[in-house]
Parts: C-alpha cells; structure tokens; sequence
C-alpha cells in the first residue's frame, strides 16, 4: 500500500510505514537539492502554439511538418513585415505576421481543418518542424545552386553545368561553388526563420549568435531586433553547412583511405588493415566452408547415392543455392530467361502503347468518323494483317481496308520487333549445332539443315509464320462450337448452288476434308469422297452434302482435342522446367479459314503480338542458357578426358612396376593398385553417334536402322548412370532431333541423374487420389495469395513502407552519398508507371516516358536488375501457379505435330472494368518501391567502380611520372606527355580490369580494352545488384516450393535477407583482400554501410530514442515481454507516451528489413534475461535461450500464413490438429460457446473474410466481429450487431465517425494518421491497463490448468502414494511458473509506470482473488491446495490420501519469493531509515513555459535536445539532467568541474526546469 502527503500544493507518495515527520523530513532534504521553479511567462491556454500540448508520436511529427511549411511562409512574411516597420510605414508589422500565423492559421485554422491547434510540442514536433523549415529551403537553395539554377556569375553556371555533365572541376571552380552553396543556404535560412526560433547560442546562454527576445519593442527597433536575430540564425546555418558535411565527408572518407592504405611487412612485402581484417573471416572461415560444401555439391552432382553424409550435405547445400549444380555462369544465364523475357515484352508493350496513341488520333480525323462502326473495328483490326505479312500496297483497295501510312507505320515497328527477334535465331545454339547437309532419309527422320533452318526462318518472315495464334480449342477442354457458328461454316463449306450439279463459292480443302472423312470408319459410300469426287468439286459439279460438312467438323474438332492432350497422359513422369519451343521452327502454320473458325481462334492481335514477343524472346534466352550449359558439359568432359590420360599414363608405369616386381617374386597381395579412372559426369552422345557414322564413311542420316541401333545400343551401355536429354526421356531411344528437341544445344548430352532432376519437375498424376487433394487444396493457396495481396499490394500504408524500407538495402552496401541520385531513379519508375502511351501532365509535371528511359528500363530487366520483387512474385505465383504441373500434355509436350497452341506467356489481364487497371496499376506501384532502389544501387554500384577506376588511373599516372621526375615530364613535348599519358592509363585500365577478375587476354588496343572495360562495369554492377539485393529469381526451387504449405506468409523474402545478408560481408571481405587500395575502399565501404545497416543503426536509433524519452533498457525490456509474440524479440525505439502515460514506441524491426539477421540472437539473450526473472535454472536457461532463437529464426518458414491461422481461429477444437475453438492464437475471443451456432458461422465468416480485407478499404474489422445477419434472422428486422465492423484508422482520423475506437478507446489525429501515410512510420502504444486484464485473463486460465494436472490422479481407479504426491508436485510446478510469469508482467508493468492502485483494480475487475491480488502484489507465492471435492472422490475410492505430505509441501513453498533477489537499497542519508530511490521517482510533466513559448528550433539543438523534457500530459519522456535520473555517474568535467562552469549550470537549471515529482 502507498500513502499520499501534500506539501506547498504538491502530491508526494510514500509507502506504507513513513510516518509525518520523516516524510516531511524527506520532503525537505529533496527540495533543497532541487533549481528553484521559475515563474510561468506565458498565459496562453493548453493546446495552442505558444502553449502546445503532447498528443502522440504520429501527431507531433506531422504537426510539425505542416507547421515547418508554414513557418517557411511565416518568415518570408515576417521579413517584409521588417522592411515596412524599418522604412517606417507601420510600427507592428512583422509582430502582426507572427500573430496572423500562430492565432488566425495554427490555432484556429487547425482546430477548423483538423479538430486541434497545429501546435508541435516537444522534442518530436519542434525538431520535425525546425528540420521542415529550415532543412528544406537551404538543401532546395544549394541544389538550385549546385546545378546552376542560381548560381551567381556566368563561369559558375558553367561549372554546376559541368558536374552535371560529369565533368572535373578546378579546385578553384569547387571552392566558389561550395562558397555560393554556403552562402545560399545561410541566406535561406535566415529569410524562413521567424523570431520565435531559438538558436544554439540561445541554448547554451552564450556564443556569438544569441537571439534578441526583448518584448515591446516596436518600430523601427523591433525590426532591427528582428533583422539581427536572422541574421544570427543565418550564420549559425551557414557554419553548420560548412562544418557538418565537411566532418562527416572527412571522417568517411579518412576511414576508408585509412583502412585501405599499404603498411609496410619489411622488404617488398606490405599489407592494409582492410587486408588484415578480410583475412581471418575469409581465408580462415568463409573459404574453407565454401570449398567443403562446393566438393560436397560436386560429389553429389556424380554419385547421386545419400547414403553419406557428404552426400547428404551436397544435396541439402545444392537445394539451398539458387544454382543448384550448375556452374556459376550457367546458372545465371538460367536465372535471366524470365527478365529477358520481360524486358522484350517491356518494349512490345510500349509499342502497343504508341498504337494506341496512333488509332486515337486516326478516329479524330473527319474522313475516319464517316465509317461505320464496323468499318472502324476493321481499322483496328489491320493490325492483325500487318503482323501476318500484309504489306501498305494491300490496303486502301477498298472502305472496309483503309489505312493511313502513320498507322502502318507504327503497325509496322511493332511487327519489326519481331522481325529482328526472328532473325537473331541465326545466331542461336539450336542453329549452330544443326548439321550442314543432311540426306533425304535424314529429313524423313525430322532433321534439319542449317539452310533448311535459314529458309524457315526467311519464310517464316515473309508470312508472319512466327505470330503466335492462339486457338480455344488447345486451351479451353470444354470448348465446343456455337450453333451460329456451326450453321455460318456449314454454309462455307458447301458453297452456293448454281444450277442442279453445278456449285460455286465453297472455300473448303477437299484434299483434306476428303483425308479426314475417309478415316472415318463406318461410312457409306455415299459420305465418302473419293478421287472422281474431288476432280467434279474442283470442276464445280460436285456438291457436298449437309451431313458431310457436320462430319468433317466434329471430326476435325476431335481430332484437336486429342491433340490438345487434355486426355491423354504424357510418355514421361518428369518435366524439364526451362525448355526451348521446337515449335517455332517445326510449327504447322493453320492458314486454312475453315479450321481456323473450327479451332476457334481468338482474333487479337494485341495478344497474338506480345505471345509472340515472349515466345521468340523465350527461345532465344532458354538457348543461351543451354549454350552455357554445352560448355560447361564440353569444358568437363575434356578435364575429365586429360584426368584420365594422366591416370592412364600413370596405370601403365603402375602395370610395369608390378611386373617388375612379380618378376622378383612379389606376391598379388603386395602389388601396387592401379589408379580408378574418373567417371564421366557429361557424354556427348551426338559425337559418338557421328564418330561411329564417321568409321562406317556415312553420315548420320545415313546410317541404316541397324546401325543406329548398334550405336544407339553402345551409348546406352556407356551412359547407363547417366540421363540422355532428349532421348532417355523418349520412348523410342533411338528418336529425337535437335530441331525437334526442347534441348537446344544440349540435345544428346548424358548428364548425371541428380542434376537432371535438380532441373526438371515431377508431374502429377491426374487420376489418382493425389488430384483430388490437389482440387481440394489448390483454392485455398490461392486464397493464401490473394490474402496476401489484400494486405501488401492494396494497402497504401505497406505501399509506402516499401519504399522507405528499401533504403535499407543502399545503406547496406555503403551507397549513400553522390555516387547515384534516388529522385532520378523514382522519376524514371514513375514515368513508366504512369505514361501509358499518353502525355500524362498532373500540375504542370509531364510523365511521358521517353525512348531512352523505356531502353534503360529494358536493359536493366534483361539483366535481371530490375522486377524481381520477392513479395510481389511470391503471392503471384501462388495465385497463378497454384501447386505446379499437371500431367497434361498440353501442358508438358510440345510435340513439333501440333499447331500453335498460343504462348507461355501472356500477360494477365484483368477484366473487370476499372478494377482491373486498379490493381495493375497497384502492382506496379509496390514493384516501382522495389525497382527505385535497385536503379538507384544498380548506378551506384556503377559509379563507385568508375571512381574506383579513375583513382587507379591517377594513382599509376603518379607513380610513373614521379619514377621518371617531375622535370623531365615537364620537359617532354605536348604529344610525347599525351602519349605517356595514355599509355599510364592504358597500364591502369589492364590492372583495373584483372582486379575485377576480368581477362585482359586478347585486347590490343585502347579501344578494346575501353569496352572490356565498360562490359566488366555493366555486369559487375547489375550482379551485385542480383546478389546484394533480394531477388526472387535468385530464390532456391525448394525455398519457392515451401509457398504451397499453409505456413509462411512471404517465405522469400527472410530466404533473400539472410543470402543477401552473407553475399554482402562476403564480397565486401573479397574487395578488401583486393591488391588495388581503391578496391579496398568499396570494401571499407560496404563492410561500414553493412555493419550499420545490420546492427548500429537500429541501436543508435533505440538508443535516441531512449535518450530522447527518458526510457531505460528495463523499460525497453519490459515492453517486449508485454508485447504480441512475434514482436517480443523486435526493436522497440520509444518515442514518447500517450495521453494516459502509456509507453508509445516504433517497432523498427518492421522499417529495417535486416533486423531478421539479428533477432535470432536477441531471442537468445530475451531468454537467458527472462529465465533469470524467474529464477529458472541452468538448464531451464539454457533450454529457454536455445528455443526461442531457434523459434525465431525458422519463424518466418514455419509460421502459420494469414489465412491457414485464420481458418484454424475458427474451427471447432475437435479439429485435427488446427482447431482453436472461436479464440486466435492471442487469446482474443471471436465467438463462445454461448452463441448460437449460426451467430458462431457468422463470426467465424466474418474473422476469415478479414483477411481478405484491403488496407485501402476504410474499415476496421475487431476480433469477434458480425454484421447483424443473425439478429436480423433471429429477431425478424433490421437489428445492429453488439460489436461490428468499425470506421478505419485514418478514416476516423480524418474527423469521420466517432472520434474514439468503440473497441480500443484509440484516438487518432488528422495530421498524425496523415504523415503515417505518407511515410510509412506506425507507432504502438502499451496500454498497461489492457494488457494487465488480458495477462489476468491467461493467469487464470493457466492456474487452472496446473490444477487439471493434480485432477487426472483423481480419475485414476487405485493411484499410489508417490503418484498422487507426484502429481501434486507438477500441478504445483505449473502454478509457481504461473505466479512467477504474472509477477514478472506486474513488475514490468510498474516500470512503464503502472501504480499498485490501478493493478489492484485491474486484478479485482478480473475476478482476481484477494489472497491471490495480495500475494502477486506482495511479491510473495500461494501453493496449490487441492479442492475439497477432488479429495473426497480419492477418500471414497478407499485410498489413503497422503495430507500431511501434502500440507508439509504447501509450507515449504507457502509465502515464498516470486521474483529474482535484489540488491537491497543503499542507504543515502543519516537519520533515513528508507531513503528515496530516484530511479523509482514516478516522472510527471515539468512545463517549460518558457520553452513552449518558442516556436521552432534550429535543426542544429537536436544533439542538446535530448536533455531536454518533452511534455507528454503530466509526465516527463526525457531525463531531467542527470540529477533527476541517473544512469550512470556523470564526470564533473563533463559540464565543467571549476566554480565559475558549475554555477553556470545550476542557472541554467533555474532558469529552465520546473518540477512536480511523486515519490514512491
């Protein structure tokens, strides 16, 4: 209990005990310790700028970014108020001003637009609006000035044109830039700052630039007052404009050169400190374990056996590697045939665009709005004709076929993009292995010359053969023709009558309907059409009959759905994942109109032109793919070759020594073993094929069917462990050709079966039990995906977070500085976001994306650089993919027979009006977030290398001269000095180059070496890039796999995190290991930006936050342990409190993506800190520290995904194993066993459809949640639910609906819900008095399950003695741990300042008992009793019940410590029985009138800020001087140990704190 005495107007709380006179004692000895209180010096009343009053982290910050914006109008309005007073036309000018912004506009226009005054208050609100104010005008002024905008003199214009262009200015030219750069921003700032703005000299009471705040000056006084204090906070500005950056530059840049600079070993030996410190974690570490495991992968690639562990380690190691056992190169050219893919259909949508554009200006023209409407359909549909071939000659012939020469044109470039997509197949792999001449029994096999190929290709031009049409019959298994249809071709087919057995005007085949109809078997002779027949129809005498067409169309129909295989299972049970399209060159084009009508084909040539787009661009990647592959079998198996002819060689020297020996009469069992020849890992099965050919003096093709056999039969036996591609997976060993092979130039290579299967799928069956779970289970992935895209793609809030958060990932390479421009990058994603073909001009801004940008953006998606969103393509794929192949053949075989099928890839449309461009445009908002950032690292990375390159130039052009001598470079002739020059560059450029691992072999010239050069700076920075930037394309096979399960949300992105995560340090410790220092530097460099990025700067962020707050690391902890589950191992940054004093805080775990590296660790250590609150033992530590940072790190694969916990919420507890009974995983009821079980459907319904739940949509769904259906049902008319579905935050925050949450008592503010909009930062609250009642909930829950423990004994028929008593001592086990976790969340609520009054009152509305209320807050522990009931049912079972023990184990726990033992207190003053504590001084509000009087403060006191209060309703968030809060002993010399600096800060403690303390 606490008692409360009152003293000189003041609360004090003591204990219970303290009698008056040594509280008052204690009182007294306080105050005289304490500044004496100032008077207030202002009047104005709460919640106004000159009195603000805290509302909330969110509110002040955006209350401080509106104030700073009008604080900037305030100054400028301020500073032509000075001119009229100083020129003495008013007298009160400037004064009006500043009451015309802080009355008329702050106040009460901000409790007009907003509901409250726009009054920042604290550290928070006045920091943000000085930084507003001032940080934006002077960085506007020194951009406009850097880039020439308004730079003073014509030669600094020139020079900001010069950096622009990247040019090297003179040192004099950098000096007066930078001079005018200072100048603009100090002369910025002083025009903005208003005479409320408080200056560093303000803050200190001294320095030259103190601010004059004199009242009631008027006139020309005042405006001179006024005038000097800008100018005072001017130069304040302009200094810290010169010094900051400069320090800031000097300290990195110092550090890098620092650490990469050589030290001498002796002799010619020396080193780098950023050498020695790669070293160890590289040579020792990181390079042992990446040899192990490549050996191990290696290994495993040969012997597909498991039955080692090294095996095992290859397996698991290759699954987790995005290449998996392919090498390097092959696997990244695997990895780039989907950005190919849509970087090429990038461009072909642009082109789509501009057709756009184009038809929309054909139809405003007069002669066009004349045609029908049929007419201008046909206009559109030219398009079609262009693409097939039609040349501008054919058109204009009549007005159904008008068309402009503009529009052929731009028919004409999209059909060119195709065109040279076709001729680039010359250059492919799939070409080049094609044999040059082949016989005729050759191509009766399928085979193909390279000329045959050549003229397939020309052909294929001419006609638009390679347009990819796509038919309903291939793709839809229900399709069948329409009545109309039907009757329309019957029509064609038969033709018109003329005259009796004469006909005209039939466009049928009759060759071809005479083929089909006459393998009909069955048929009279009647239906049948025989070859007088077909001589009398081209002579038009012969007539077909009505029955005849019907036939002819069913059976070509069904001739192509057997076709389409949707019934047919395919000849193989595994499937090549990445495989070319043989059917662009073997493809049956369909021209006949008749079957075109009976496939159904769908006659859009905007879908025909990108399908086609994407299936040449696809083939022309997946062969680069296999040519890198082909090398990489050629490479091995000529190393595997010279291998064995130097085992070979060393066998015979074997062989004769063993002769030898034998002859000397050495035993067998003595003898030396013979070497094992190494097995192939690749065999060339087509050479052997042509080797065998070439012993019989025949080719390939001619070889007889015997003699294929015999060849085929030798390279079965040689690659008996191995997997041939393109014939192991035929059942016919003996068919396939590289023309008709998804193979490419890899068609007849054996591989070993573990890579073979590392790159193919299995396919499922389709008539087993298996797809009926498939049925079942692939919905509810795909409402996995779509829950995901409700609340990522289509929330604002986590689309704007996106975008913040990705910073993170520039931070950690070390790119922050001028190496790149981000606003360049978001203007280039923007234009491609929003120009669809059209000049898109919103205030004056114009959004068309130009040719050069749109080729930028193309190039860095075939790199692979850009559209790899992990998030984005993950939930794609699971609302697209669903669980992966089907055993179809249309989905698995292209059989070179069938004709077009349409494209693999199409891009998704979205049919529904409006919506669907709605949520196009989303998604290519949250991957522009993505893409900004990677551009933006995409140029660093570029420019850094360029740096790097140009300082390896300088550092060799130095060297050389000075080894020749200044003089005598002086005395060469100009062209003698130009070509030592080039020639120092040229030597520089070849050692760049080899630093980079390039190969400077075969480069004779400049120029080569130039673009060598340019090539190594292109690839090295989109791969670092891929490889330090998470990537969805770079995501393992296995780590995709696991998006099926029902767990994880975006498993990905954490798999990225942490391969990105090592590739960052690694390639960080290998630039350091560089011999060239400007390497080291970009090692220096990322290895710093990777350490802040990963730990420092989450730290330091907390930290200022504590410091800024007031809040410990007790508190911190506290609130963790208070916190949901998955946020009690997050980064809490403490920001100060709410109106009822509870803790508000930013969980920066959710901004800073690498957090997921580090909370692993941190779990470990909450574990060890939490179990040592509960006294548990060293193995219970040890447990508890291992488990959650094992929990933590596989968190995010194993976690229950959004809607599986949802659904699970909600299923009856008799569920197997997902059931929770109406309760989520918190605790937080969604329905009871009361409610009926129509009104349990409803929630539940309602709880599920909640994660489908958009954040765009302006509603808030609680837990427990129903819209009203039941009691309308139940009560017969409209009745409202008890809790229903809520106004959302920033709704409600914008002032609609109730101003308070009807379930939370939250409030929001307009300006605070604003800015977490716009900025993605979300604050959290503790609210103790919430979570003390759920804590209490659980407690009770838990005590009775530990007495469920004691009753299963009971149920027992004949327990023994030791079993009761043993079941007693676990039930008493359970209920101490639950005593000890409920007095841990006591004592941690006490320290985020809950009082014993309100968790008494919390405990009692909980139906807490009063002994158990007592004993939690006494600190002290009840033992289990068994009920009385319990012990009777035992009794009457004739047992003997052990009471006594039980009693004698009740009294050894009875009253015993819950919580850890604590130092006692020391003893701080004689005659003080009980001293007072300050670090258990309960902080309540200190009011600064005199600061909050001020307006903002110079960005500059953010550092002096700290020590500062910061208001928040009644309750101190910042230490008040270390005297207030101590936390650790403060050095006298810190503030100045001599007389004169220690009075000074006791004024200065008088003259700015005022206190109200409550004493516990």
């Amino acid at each position: 209990m606490s008692t409360t005495f009152n003293y000189g107007g003041v609360d004090y709380t003591f204990e219970d005990g303290v009698s008056d006179e040594e509280a008052l004692q204690r009182i007294k000895t306080y105050l005289a310790k304490q500044p004496t209180e100032p008077e207030p010096v202002t009047t104005a009343p709460k919640g106004t700028y000159q009195n603000p009053e805290y509302e909330g982290f969110l509110t002040e910050m955006g209350e401080g970014v509106l104030s700073g914006a009008l604080g900037i109008f305030q100054g400028v309005g301020e500073l032509g108020g000075i001119a009229l007073d100083a020129a003495g036309a008013t007298d009160n000018a400037a004064k009006n001003v500043e009451d015309f912004f802080n009355d008329t506009i702050r106040n009460k226009g901000g409790k007009m637009i907003f509901g409250s005054a726009i009054d920042p208050a604290g550290m928070t609100g006045k920091l943000t609006e000085g930084i507003v104010q001032f940080g934006v005008p002077g960085v506007g002024v020194a951009g406009l000035i850097g880039k020439g905008t308004l730079a003073v003199g014509k030669n600094m214009r020139k020079a900001a044109k010069l950096v622009k262009d990247g040019e090297k200015l003179t040192k004099a030219q950098r000096t007066n830039l930078a001079v005018q750069q200072i100048v603009g921003a100090g002369i910025a700032d002083a025009i903005v700052s208003t005479d409320n703005t408080e200056s560093v000299s303000d803050f200190f009471e001294e320095g030259p630039f103190q601010t004059d705040k004199r009242l009631g000056t008027q006139g020309r006084e005042d405006a001179y007052r006024r005038f000097m204090n800008k100018i005072s906070i001017g130069a304040e500005g302009a200094i810290a404009t010169t010094v900051l950056p400069t320090a800031i530059k000097g300290f990195l840049k110092g550090s890098t050169a620092l650490a990469s600079a050589r030290i001498p070993l002796g002799g010619d030996r020396s080193t780098s400190i950023a050498q020695a410190a790669a070293f160890i974690p590289k040579k020792g570490i990181i390079d042992p374990i990446s040899k192990g495991l490549t050996g191990s992968i290696e290994r495993f690639r040969v012997d597909e056996s498991t039955g080692t562990l090294d095996a095992v380690v290859g397996k698991v190691a290759s699954t987790l590697t995005y290449q998996g056992l392919l090498d390097p190169i092959t696997a990244k050219m695997r990895s780039l045939i989907s950005p190919a893919i849509e970087g090429d259909v990038k461009i072909a949508e642009r082109k789509l665009r501009n057709i756009d554009e184009a038809i929309e200006k054909e139809l405003r023209k007069p002669e066009i709005r004349e045609l029908t409407g049929n007419q201008k359909v046909r206009l559109m549909n030219n398009f079609m004709d262009v693409l097939e071939g039609m040349k501008f000659e054919k058109f204009n012939t009549s007005p159904s076929n008008v068309m402009s020469r503009e529009l052929f044109d731009q028919f004409k470039a999209a059909k060119d993009t195709i065109d040279d997509l076709s001729q680039r197949m010359e250059d492919t792999g799939a070409f080049k292995n094609l044999p040059d001449i082949v016989t005729e029994a050759g191509r009766k096999k399928g085979m193909m010359s390279k000329e045959d190929f050549r003229a397939a290709i020309d052909d294929q031009l001419k006609s638009g053969g390679y347009l990819q049409r796509k038919y309903e019959v291939f793709s839809n298994k229900n399709y069948e023709m329409t009545p109309a249809v039907k009757n329309a071709l019957r029509k064609q087919i038969k033709g018109k009558i003329k005259k009796p057995g004469q006909t005209e005007g039939s466009t049928v085949d009759i060759e071809h309907m005479q083929k089909t109809l006459n393998k009909i078997p069955g048929l009279s002779d009647q239906i049948r059409i025989s070859k007088k027949n077909v001589e009398e129809f081209k002579n038009n005498t012969y007539q077909i009959t009505e029955r005849q067409a019907d036939l002819y169309m069913d059976k070509v129909l069904s001739l192509a759905k057997k076709r389409a295989g949707f019934d047919r299972s395919p000849s193989t049970t595994r499937y090549i994942i990445d495989r070319l399209n043989p059917s662009l060159i073997n493809k049956q084009k369909v021209d006949d109109k008749i079957i075109q009508q009976i496939y159904g084909q769908i006659r859009d040539p905007r879908e025909a032109y990108v399908s086609t787009v994407s299936e040449l661009s696809s083939f022309l990647s997946t062969d680069a793919y296999y040519m890198s592959f082909k090398n990489m079998a050629d490479k091995a198996i000529v190393e595997t070759a010279e291998r064995n002819a130097k085992i070979k060689e060393k066998n015979l020297e074997i062989r004769q020594r063993n002769n030898e020996a034998r002859a000397n009469g050495v035993p067998e069992d003595k003898l030396e073993q013979e070497i094992k020849y190494e097995v192939d890992s690749f065999i060339n099965t087509n050479q052997i094929l042509e080797d065998f050919a070439a012993r019989k003096k025949k080719s390939v093709g001619e070889l007889t069917s015997a003699e294929t056999a015999q060849a085929l039969e030798r390279i079965r036996k040689r690659a008996e462990n191995l997997h041939v591609l393109g014939r192991t997976d035929s059942s016919d060993f003996s068919k396939g050709a590289m023309n008709t092979s998804p193979y490419g130039a890899m068609f007849g290579y054996a591989v070993p079966k573990a890579l073979y299967k590392s790159l193919s799928a299995e396919v499922h069956s389709s008539s087993s039990i298996q797809e009926i779970g498939r049925a079942l289970y692939a919905p509810f992935l795909k409402m996995k995906g779509a829950s995901q895209y409700a609340k990522t793609i289509l929330s604002p809030y986590t689309q704007v977070r996106n975008v913040t958060s990705a910073a993170m990932f520039a931070l950690a390479q070390g790119n922050l500085g001028k190496g790149a421009n981000v606003f360049e990058s978001a203007d280039i994603v923007l234009r491609d976001i929003i120009d669809k073909g059209r000049s898109v001009k919103t205030a004056g801004l114009d959004f068309k994306q130009d040719e050069e940008s749109l080729a930028f953006l193309a190039k860095l998606q075939k790199q692979g650089v850009i559209g790899s969103s992990a998030n984005l393509r993950e939930l794609l794929d699971n609302i697209k993919k669903g669980l992966g192949y089907r055993k179809t053949a249309t989905d698995i075989e292209r059989a070179a027979g069938t004709p077009e099928q349409g494209a693999t890839y199409i891009k998704r449309s979205k049919d529904i009006p409006y919506v669907g461009k709605f949520l196009q445009f989303s998604e290519d908002l949250y991957r522009g977030g993505d893409d900004i950032w990677k551009i933006y690292n995409y140029s660093f990375e570029k420019n850094k290398l360029r740096q790097a390159q140009r300082k390896i130039i300088k550092s060799e052009t130095d060297k050389r001269i000075q080894n020749l001598g200044i003089q005598n470079f002086e005395n060469l002739t100009p062209d003698q000095q130009a070509k030592f020059i080039l020639d120092s560059k040229t030597v520089a450029n070849r050692r760049f180059l080899q630093s980079m691992g390039g190969s400077t072999e075969g480069i004779e010239n400049a120029d080569k070496l130039g673009k060598a050069i340019d090539d190594l700076l292109e690839n090295t920075a989109s791969d670092n890039v891929r490889n330090l930037v998470p990537n969805y394309d770079l995501t393992p096979e296995v780590i995709k796999g696991l998006r099926k399960l029902p767990l994880g949300n975006f498993i990905s992105f954490p798999a990225e995190i942490m391969r990105t995560g090592f590739n960052t340090i690694n390639t960080a410790l290998k630039e350091m290991s560089s011999n060239e220092a400007a390497i080291r530097e970009i090692g220096v460099r990322r290895l710093m930006g990777a350490s802040t990025a990963f730990y420092l700067v989450g730290d330091q962020v907390q930290k200022f936050g504590q410091y800024m707050t007031g809040t410990n690391d007790e508190e911190i902890k506290a609130a963790q342990r208070l916190s949901a589950p998955y946020q009690r191992n997050s980064q809490f940054v403490p920001v100060g409190r709410d109106k009822r004093g509870n803790l508000e805080f930013v969980d920066f775990s959710h901004t800073n993506p690498y957090d997921l590296l580090l909370r692993p660790i941190r779990a470990a250590i909450t574990g060890i800190d939490t179990s040592g609150k509960l006294k548990e033992g060293v193995s219970d530590t040890v447990v508890r520290s291992m488990w959650e940072s094992m929990t933590e790190f596989f968190n995010p694969f194993l976690d229950e995904s959004m809607i599986f916990s949802a659904v699970a919420d909600v299923m009856p507890v008799n569920a197997p194993l997902i059931g929770r009974n109406g309760e989520t995983r918190s605790g937080a009821k969604i329905y009871s066993e009361e409610d009926s079980k129509l009104r349990q459907f409803e929630k539940s319904m309602v709880h599920i459809m909640n994660t489908f739940n958009p954040g765009i949509l302006p509603i808030r769904v609680p837990v427990g949640a129903e819209l009203g259906l039941t009691n309308t049902y139940e009560r017969g008319k409209l009745t409202p639910p008890v809790k229903g579905v809520e106004v959302g935050r920033l709704t409600r925050g914008l002032g609609f609906g109730a101003k308070k949450e009807p379930t939370t008592g939250r409030e929001y503010t307009p300006t605070g819900e604003l800015f977490r909009a716009f900025t993605g930062i979300g604050t959290q609250t503790i609210d103790r008095e919430r979570i003390l009642n759920f804590k209490a909930q659980e407690f009770k829950e838990s005590r009775s399950k530990a007495a469920s423990i004691f009753n299963q004994i009971v149920r027992q028929e004949r327990p023994t003695v030791d079993q009761i008593m043993e079941a007693y001592r676990q039930a008493d086990d359970s209920r101490l741990t639950t005593f000890k976790e409920m007095r841990l969340n006591i004592e941690d609520l006490k320290k985020l300042g809950a009082t014993d009054r309100m968790i008494r009152k919390v405990l009692k509305d909980a139906a807490l008992g009063v002994k158990e209320r007592s004993a939690l807050l006494r600190d002290r522990y009840i033992p289990f009793r068994p009920s009385k009931e319990k012990l009777t049912e035992l009794r009457k079972k004739k047992i003997n019940v052990p009471i006594s023990l039980i009693n004698r184990e009740y009294r050894l726990r009875n009253n015993i410590k819950l919580s850890a033992k604590r130092e006692p207190m020391d003893q701080e003053a004689v005659g003080m029985t009980k001293p007072i504590n300050l670090d258990d001084v309960e902080r309540f509000n200190v009011k600064d009138d005199s600061e909050q009087t001020r307006g903002s403060v110079s960005p500059l006191l953010a550092p002096f800020m700290a020590t500062r209060p910061t208001t928040t309703n009644n309750r101190i968030n910042a230490p008040i001087l270390d005297v207030f809060k101590p936390k650790a002993p403060v050095s006298p010399a810190v503030l100045g140990d001599n007389p004169e600096d220690v009075l000074k800060n006791m004024q200065i403690a008088r003259n700015r704190w005022n206190y109200q303390t409550t004493f516990h």
